[in-house]
């Protein structure tokens, strides 16, 4: 898996995790092929703790940034989020 599809799922598993700890369900998770995209089906959350599942994408982005077990480092996320 490259660099791209493996931040893209972790961001992804960010909303997910992040709604079943606040009592809501993951109803699915896609990741696109041939693109940095992908979807995360959530439900049952009221409207504040969806906020938190929400930013909890990208917050799991940056807790993995430079964490050596995700090979992911701080100047290929720049290179991946087009920057």
């Amino acid at each position: 898996m490259n660099d791209v599809r493996w931040l893209t799922a972790i961001h992804e598993a960010g909303h997910a995790i992040s709604a079943i700890v606040q009592g809501g369900r993951c109803l699915g998770l896609v990741l696109y092929a041939g693109d940095k995209s992908g979807q995360a089906s959530i439900d049952e959350l009221l409207p504040d703790r969806l906020a938190y599942a929400i930013a909890s994408g990208p917050a799991a982005e940056r807790l993995t940034e430079d964490h050596p077990c995700t090979g992911m480092h701080s100047s290929r996320m720049a290179a991946a989020d087009g920057g």
